[in-house]
């Protein structure tokens, strides 16, 4: 592999006290992997498209969103033309097994995320036209955002946050949205019994998901790893690297990312509190 090839002698050169530079492991094996469902895709954004897969740490839950294409977007992409893309639906599956089994009475959402029987949903425009796809589907801008029982669909509360909603959590109190206003991002907390507006703290430009449990996440800016607090907006360096970070997690009180160079890659870890 080429991460086992790059650990060697450059590691020590560049790793702060804190951090160490992670073994790669060797796979031959793998267990077998099952096939739950194949959807169909269009190159140009139309159709079914899966938009994202959580757990809850009891079982997973992914979400199929669907997109028609209006008469006017026919002659779009190769042939030339405005493209044009039309909510057509959606629908949130929890996977039983390698058996999916479709949650009721939920509307389509941009993204989602489940925690203590609730699932938290973000209004999706319904109409949008562009050159390309990668802006679809997108969320209404100071739209709606729902907490729902997922058992039931039941509605538990709703709350409208100013600004695009780029990333969502649940706690088993509180609901946690990502917004960007004016190239600003602040993470907004809400009650999820009541919708009530509980905090806003300022998130980091670069900060593009928050963290499944709704607590720390681990971001790179400006060749650092550091460590961003959602619930108090508190932040710090854990590290410094000259090369580009990808895939940071953090577990425990450790983080760990990877480095990519143009002759090397590798895994490194690091304390992050």
């Amino acid at each position: 592999m080429a991460v086992a090839s790059a650990i060697g002698s450059r590691a020590s050169a560049v790793k702060p006290q804190n951090m160490a530079v992670a073994p790669a492991i060797e796979r031959t094996k793998w267990p077998p992997k099952r096939l739950v469902q194949k959807i169909p895709r269009d190159c140009l954004g139309f159709g079914p498209s899966l938009r994202g897969v959580v757990s809850d740490g009891n079982a997973f839950y992914y979400n199929v969103f669907k997109t028609t294409r209006p008469p006017a977007a026919s002659q779009c992409g190769d042939l030339g033309g405005l493209c044009q893309w039309k909510l057509g639906g959606g629908q949130i599956y929890r996977l039983d097994g390698t058996k999916q089994v479709p949650l009721r009475g939920l509307p389509p959402t941009v993204m989602f995320a489940v925690n203590s029987g609730r699932v938290i949903l973000v209004q999706p425009l319904k109409e949008w036209a562009a050159g390309s796809s990668a802006g679809w589907p997108r969320p209404v801008r100071n739209g709606r955002v729902e907490v729902r029982d997922v058992a039931t669909g039941r509605l538990e509360s709703s709350f409208h946050p100013q600004g695009l909603v780029r990333s969502v959590a649940l706690t088993p109190t509180s609901a946690l949205v990502l917004v960007e206003y004016n190239g600003l991002r602040t993470v907004e907390s809400y009650d999820v019994r009541s919708g009530r507006h509980l905090r806003s703290v300022t998130a980091p430009v670069s900060l593009r998901r928050l963290p499944p449990n709704g607590t720390l996440v681990a971001f790179p800016l400006n060749y650092q790893v550091s460590v961003f607090d959602v619930s108090t907006g508190k932040r710090w360096v854990v590290a410094r690297t000259r090369f580009n970070t990808v895939g940071l997690s953090i577990r425990h009180g450790w983080v760990a990312w990877g480095e990519n160079h143009n002759k090397f890659a590798r895994i490194v870890i690091a304390r992050g509190l």
